[in-house]
């Protein structure tokens, strides 16, 4: 069974993704078959994600990632992280 890509290069959102400190460069070098799952539309495997406080200190984040589409045709970039549950 083929399955068609959903999102184009054109459509990928590089400003969001520099904001998780993923440029388009370190996209373009991921493994394939992570960056054809974000290209599907699907959620991927944890990555660990760059991000910069307000006060400059720059923290690693594990999270998954998915591109999607709102009702008005917008691409989302959704961010999932790891939550840690509270035992009873």
């Amino acid at each position: 069974m083929n399955e068609q890509t959903i999102f184009s290069n054109e459509q990928i959102p590089y400003g969001k993704l520099a904001k998780l400190g993923i440029s388009e460069e370190k996209l373009r070098s991921m493994p394939e078959n992570l960056r054809n799952t974000l290209m599907d539309g699907k959620v991927s495997p944890f990555i660990q994600a760059q991000i910069q406080t307000e006060n400059g200190k720059v923290i690693g984040l594990p999270l998954k990632l998915q591109m999607v589409k709102d009702q008005t045709g917008a691409i989302l970039l959704m961010t999932y992280p790891i939550r840690r549950t509270i035992a009873n």
